[in-house]
């Protein structure tokens, strides 16, 4: 059993004694909140389970899968995401090998988070199950997915005015993927996503709608770089965006004296953006001496950050140091 739980610790008011402070009181333990855990556990030679919590039933599949961690901050892996980051959410997973053939099932449970509303009133949930078929042949490992999102009042994480009375959304996704040993420690991998969502009439002026997404990821990367034990990758990626659709809006057009009653008419209301993000960046890490902790530094520069056409290019870096105990 392997268990990982991430702490939010205060120090502010806490004496300066170095290194001391990263260790938990007892009293410390008591006022610290939990952010986020993850526990996985072998039950068998071929069969693995994972609960999650504030994780992703993606990040489930990939550790149970046997994937090493994601090195990237800004390029995640687009097939962790669906359009909005969740709040609260637990995950749980399961995993099965039949011969080489890896069959993995996830269900999440959440709420669509939305910066700077106020965290007291009640938050739109939504709920994904996953079911994910994997195997290897040779130097080459192969992976699909489907995958079914169900949001309670939202449209991909957006919230609509209560005008148009979206009433939720049912989205379907499908996921392809392969990775390759190109041998001298040099590694390749693409994945695609496409997906299907329908939108259903709340009572306003919405009538339903449909939208198409895709999003996709190249990468490349080679261990023993520069030096034994280091990492070098690169990722190229464009993050979940709409390609096509909108809402059917029913409104009203004119408007009559004599029977003083409005005319509507069908409308469409189109919701795919002009812009398309595409994220580039770079990260590379090594060990410290003796297995004391973990250096990595990361670049990065998005296209049109949000899929907004206006938006100025956003570049960045980071430097990360973890320190082993």
């Amino acid at each position: 059993v392997a268990v990982s739980i991430t702490v939010d610790r205060k120090l502010t008011g806490q004496p300066q004694v170095g290194f001391a402070q990263l260790g938990l009181t007892f009293e410390d333990a008591r006022r610290a909140r939990v952010l986020s855990g993850l526990a996985v556990s072998r039950l068998g030679p071929r069969t693995a389970m994972a609960l999650g919590l504030s994780e992703s039933g993606k990040t489930l599949e990939r550790r149970l899968a046997g994937h090493s961690a994601d090195a990237f901050l800004v390029a995640r892996d687009p097939m962790t995401r669906t359009g909005f980051q969740g709040d609260s959410a637990g995950a749980v997973g399961a995993r099965r090998m039949f011969g080489r053939t890896g069959v993995t099932v996830t269900a999440e449970r959440g709420e669509v988070f939305r910066p700077g509303f106020d965290r007291s009133i009640v938050q739109p949930r939504y709920a994904i199950a996953s079911l994910g078929f994997d195997r290897r042949f040779g130097p080459a490992r192969l992976s699909l997915g489907a995958s079914r999102l169900q949001e309670e009042s939202t449209l991909i994480g957006a919230r609509f005015s209560p005008t148009l009375a979206v009433g939720g959304a049912t989205s379907w996704f499908a996921d392809a993927g392969a990775s390759f040993d190109l041998g001298r420690g040099w590694d390749a991998r693409a994945a695609y996503r496409r997906g299907r969502t329908s939108a259903a009439a709340g009572g306003g002026l919405a009538q339903g709608g449909r939208l198409a997404t895709d999003a996709w990821s190249l990468d490349l990367g080679r261990t023993d770089a520069f030096r034994p034990g280091d990492r070098l990758a690169l990722r190229l990626m464009q993050p979940l965006r709409v390609r096509s659709g909108g809402l059917g809006l029913r409104v009203p057009v004119s408007y009559s004296y004599e029977t003083l009653s409005a005319g509507y008419e069908d409308r469409f209301f189109n919701l795919a953006p002009t812009g398309r993000e595409i994220d580039l960046e770079a990260a590379y890490g090594f060990d410290l001496l003796h297995g004391a902790g973990h250096l990595s530094a990361n670049a990065f520069a998005r296209r049109q950050p949000g899929n907004v056409a206006a938006m100025d290019s956003d570049l960045g870096a980071a430097i990360r140091l973890t320190l082993g105990f």
